[in-house]
C-alpha cells in the first residue's frame, strides 16, 4: 500500500512519507523489471483513510483544511 504521502511532502510526516515513497519506488522498479515477464506490479496510493490513528492526526480543524484540497471533499472510510 503506498500512499500521497509519498507524492506530496506533509509537515511533521517525514518518515511516514519517506517509506511511502519507498514503496512508490519499489513498485515502479518491479515494474519496469518484471514487465518483460508479463508480471504486472501496482501499487494503490489513497489519500487519508479514517483509521483510528488518522482521526487523531486529521480531526478536527486540521482535517477541515484538509478537506479544501481534496477534490472528492472527503475523506474514505474504513467498511
Amino acid at each position: 500500500m503506498a500512499s500521497q504521502a509519498g507524492i506530496v511532502g506533509l509537515p511533521r510526516h517525514a518518515l511516514y512519507g519517506a517509506a511511502k515513497a519507498g514503496v512508490i519506488n519499489i513498485t515502479k522498479t518491479l515494474a519496469n523489471e518484471w514487465g518483460r515477464y508479463h508480471i504486472n506490479v501496482n501499487a494503490v496510493s489513497p489519500t487519508v483513510v479514517l483509521t483510528p490513528l488518522a482521526v487523531k492526526c486529521w480531526g478536527g480543524e486540521r482535517g477541515q483544511e484538509f478537506l479544501k484540497s481534496v477534490p472528492a471533499a472527503f475523506l474514505e472510510e474504513i467498511l
